[in-house]
């Protein structure tokens, strides 16, 4: 996942440390890593992984089925119905956003700490899915997560993405520029520590299949 891409940079540290202090990467830095790849909360970035990388819905745990009923296939009332178990999201730092709605289908976007969640699948049936169709009923004909769609690889989709790590790689005295994306390369203008790139560079493509090679231009 994002972090470990990152977090392997703790152990890139060249021969001679004390003469390229630059390149040794403080505790702080991996405590502020954690913090931007996972949208984790004040106290939960510690030496392990925040409890948020787990699905509160894993194993049908707090599922429930909304006590209130709608006619109507509208974002007013799927928000309302969401209301339902957002305490359960929010506690561990996420939320999720309605896209939009259209012939039965609602198209959802998840926020926080769900974004980068490894068990996504089980908080969409086993926590939002039951608790709209209790609400909706057969006017919900499906349910779909928006993350999955934009996982093609163009300049606007990696840009925002390497902006859950800008902070992370800046905090390491890096900076990153995302050039073009065509035929499976994709081409970065970068200033910074070169053991910064591997982790960058297995982001990108962890996350974008369809891209086979990321180059490094220096700045």
């Amino acid at each position: 996942n994002m972090y470990h891409r990152i977090c392997n940079l703790k152990s890139f540290s060249p021969k001679g440390a004390t003469r390229v202090p630059s390149l040794v990467i403080p505790r702080v830095s991996i405590r502020k890593i954690k913090t931007v790849a996972y949208g984790c909360q004040s106290g939960a970035c510690g030496t392990s992984k925040p409890k948020s990388v787990a699905s509160p819905f894993i194993g049908g745990n707090n599922s429930k089925e909304s006590t209130q009923k709608f006619d109507v296939l509208s974002i007013e009332n799927v928000n309302k119905s969401l209301d339902y178990i957002r305490p359960v999201l929010m506690n561990d730092g996420g939320d999720v956003e309605i896209v939009k709605i259209q012939n039965g289908k609602v198209f959802l976007r998840f926020q926080g700490s769900c974004s980068t969640c490894t068990s996504q699948e089980d908080t969409m049936k086993g926590g939002i899915e039951t608790t709209l169709r209790s609400s909706f009923g057969e006017l919900l004909k499906e349910i779909i997560q928006v993350d999955k769609l934009q996982d093609e690889a163009n300049v606007i989709n990696i840009d925002a993405h390497l902006n859950l790590i800008r902070n992370a790689i800046a905090g390491l005295g890096g900076k990153v520029e995302v050039i073009s994306v065509e035929n499976g390369v994709c081409k970065l203008r970068y200033n910074g520590p070169k053991g910064v790139r591997k982790g960058v560079d297995g982001v990108i493509r962890e996350r974008f299949t369809d891209v086979k090679n990321v180059v490094f231009e220096d700045q």
